[in-house]
């Protein structure tokens, strides 16, 4: 189905254009009054691409050197009088989808441009190295999605015995989520003063982040370790729960805080859970991709096998659980054909020094 707009002449036709119109594909006879079909084409190519408004044009004349005045024109095809009606919606047909093949390519070249900016935002915003305090042992593995997803952490290294960690992850992909993690980075670097407050630090985030963030949110969990007194302090945003596999007990221990996601409400406080350490335990962080990872059956990962492998692998050292742990999502999703999301894993072991 199509709407065709009508015009007696050249001037008229390029009247409509200039007041607004905008045809998908223009038709026009050589032989017209007051302006030749030739003499509009050029007109026409003056302010549109070929690709952005293909022009046909119709004539009694079948000379070659016609032919080549309408194409020097601007014409994209040409086709002679008396002719076929079904030729002639075959050429407008193939027109019409050369047109939305290159605004197709367009449109996906603007994607690949956009994913490349929010690629390079995402690799600035992380950090370059990961904190060397003696006795912590800190394994992280960060995984990007083919489209960029919105997975952030970051640290605050007070001294050699406290440590603040932030772990986060923005709703959607490309370049707004890699727009929001930059936010993020800002929010978080200015809570360093409330680093020793995990209720405090997202408390404040939340307040800074809610206005400048729209029609998106943000799940986040901090941790806070002061190994002088070996306790951890930990608030939740929203976020999966905080895991601890205590060596004493052999036991692995879920900690999750009341806190609603940030970038919703204004008013919102988050609790805090205080956690005693000793040597041996571990101490484990990730973002949704870990536990939501599917596989050819569309079978969640999940929580229960996520836990398993923490248990049994309890006597692994922390690179080696962090690795073990991608290789089994690899095996279980077949990785190498690209994230769903960002996944971020951080396994982080007490040390006895």
């Amino acid at each position: 189905n199509c709407t065709i707009t009508q015009a007696m002449n050249g001037p008229e036709a390029l009247t409509l254009i200039e007041n607004g119109l905008m045809p998908d594909l223009v038709l026009l006879d050589v032989m017209m009054p007051r302006m030749s079909g030739f003499d509009v084409a050029r007109r026409l190519r003056e302010r549109f691409a070929p690709y952005e408004l293909p022009i046909l044009i119709l004539t009694a004349k079948n000379r070659a050197t016609d032919l080549v005045a309408g194409l020097e024109a601007g014409a994209n095809d040409y086709l002679a009088k008396p002719f076929d009606k079904q030729e002639l919606l075959a050429r407008v047909n193939t027109l019409l989808a050369l047109k939305e093949a290159v605004k197709a390519h367009d449109q996906l070249t603007l994607i690949e441009q956009e994913l490349t900016v929010a690629r390079r935002i995402q690799r600035s915003i992380l950090p370059t190295r990961v904190p060397h305090l003696p006795q912590l042992d800190i394994q992280v593995r960060y995984r990007p999605m083919a489209s960029v997803g919105g997975d952030y952490y970051d640290f605050f290294e007070i001294d050699q015995q406290r440590l603040g960690i932030l772990v986060a992850d923005v709703s959607g992909h490309g370049v707004p989520a890699a727009l929001v993690a930059a936010m993020i980075k800002i929010a978080f670097s200015v809570q360093k003063p409330n680093a020793r407050s995990a209720s405090i630090v997202l408390t404040s985030m939340n307040h800074i982040l809610v206005d400048r963030i729209s029609k998106q949110y943000l799940t986040a969990g901090y941790v806070y370790i002061n190994l002088a007194t070996r306790k951890l302090f930990h608030a939740n945003a929203g976020h999966w729960p905080l895991l601890v596999w205590k060596q004493q007990t052999q036991t692995l221990h879920e900690y999750k805080p009341d806190g609603l996601i940030m970038g919703w409400l204004a008013e919102v406080d988050y609790g805090s859970v205080e956690i005693d350490l000793e040597p041996g335990d571990r101490v484990i962080l990730y973002t949704d991709a870990v536990i939501e990872v599917r596989n050819e059956t569309n079978e969640l990962f999940g929580e229960e096998r996520f836990h398993q492998l923490i248990k049994t692998g309890h006597t692994l050292t922390a690179a080696e659980l962090a690795d073990s742990i991608l290789d089994q999502l690899q095996s279980w999703s077949k990785l190498e054909a690209g994230l769903e999301d960002d996944l971020t894993l951080m396994v982080i072991d007490v040390l006895d020094k």
